[in-house]
């Protein structure tokens, strides 16, 4: 049995979304309701990189921090559940009592920090910024101008001014004091909507292999995806998911004849993939290798 440790990709990440364009992963230590809020906050990472919007990691950070304070009020008889949203992350707002913040301008231009102690508080502040742009009377009625000053490739400061007519130091003036306002979750609507239902399934021994690998071969993490699927090969030898995955990681790594080789035992095993058929088929062509030969490779 796998421990939460083996799905670690990063050392602070007690949980993670990552997605290689087909498939989507949220990646959990556990299922308890103690996790809900860490479950909503890695599915508002899907849903934006989903969306296709581009805001700085603070923000994105920041969002998923707030989208974490949703809380579902189970209904009775005749009266639906109730949804909260928003209020107080009293570890947050602490860390922001305690430690000295951030200039606005940094925040806004930083990656996701490496270690706990920057990520403290890199998470306060981009929440805290995340929640009064969101719900505050004075910011949230032109979050969506900022968001597409963003996407519309606006320098940082000058899209907070565009958006609110404010410099950054205004902002982090305003967010400061912010800070110090009482906050309370509000209360959303369901229009009657039922609350659809979690199926879970028990993974076999080379399902639970094949995951792991895949989760650090879309982690970037190479060597050790090419480790765990060669291990799967050992024990389950011509798996094509394995080997398709193993042509992948060479060319990721600029070994080309190596991917053409690995690449035509998946698709000799009756690999599915009719992506990876026209990846292989281009990379052949490329290599020079034959129409015919292709074509007996049922690649074509």
């Amino acid at each position: 049995m796998r421990s939460a440790e083996d799905y670690r990709l990063r050392t602070i990440a007690d949980a993670y979304y990552t997605s290689d364009g087909n498939s989507d992963y949220v990646v959990l230590a556990g299922l308890e309701p103690k996790d809900f809020g860490i479950a909503v906050h890695e599915y508002v990472h899907h849903v934006l990189h989903s969306s296709g919007l581009k805001v700085p990691p603070c923000l994105n950070e920041g969002l998923a921090e707030f989208f974490s304070t949703l809380r579902i009020v189970p209904g009775m008889p005749g009266h639906p559940a109730e949804y909260q949203l928003g209020g107080d992350l009293p570890a947050r707002s602490q860390t922001l009592q305690r430690k000295k913040w951030l200039p606005l301008a940094k925040l806004l231009e930083l990656p996701v920090p490496e270690t706990r102690q920057d990520a403290e508080l890199f998470y306060a502040q981009s929440w805290a910024l995340a929640d009064m742009l969101v719900t505050s009377s004075e910011y949230s009625g032109h979050f969506r101008d900022l968001v597409f000053e963003f996407n519309s490739g606006t320098a940082t400061g000058l899209s907070f001014y565009k958006a609110y007519g404010e410099s950054l130091a205004q902002v982090e003036q305003q967010l400061k004091k912010w800070i110090e306002r009482p906050r309370f979750a509000g209360v959303i609507s369901n229009g009657g909507a039922e609350m659809a239902l979690l199926h879970c399934t028990d993974l076999s021994a080379r399902e639970e292999e094949a995951l792991l690998a895949r989760l650090l071969l879309v982690g970037g993490h190479l060597q050790q995806s090419q480790a765990r699927y060669e291990e799967i090969l050992r024990e389950w030898p011509n798996d094509p998911d394995a080997q398709a995955a193993l042509g992948t990681i060479a060319l990721r790594q600029g070994k080309r004849a190596e991917a053409l080789k690995e690449w035509h035992l998946a698709i000799g095993n009756n690999l599915t993939d009719a992506d990876l058929c026209y990846r292989y088929a281009l990379l052949a062509e490329e290599s020079g290798v034959s129409e015919q030969d292709l074509k007996a490779r049922s690649c074509v």
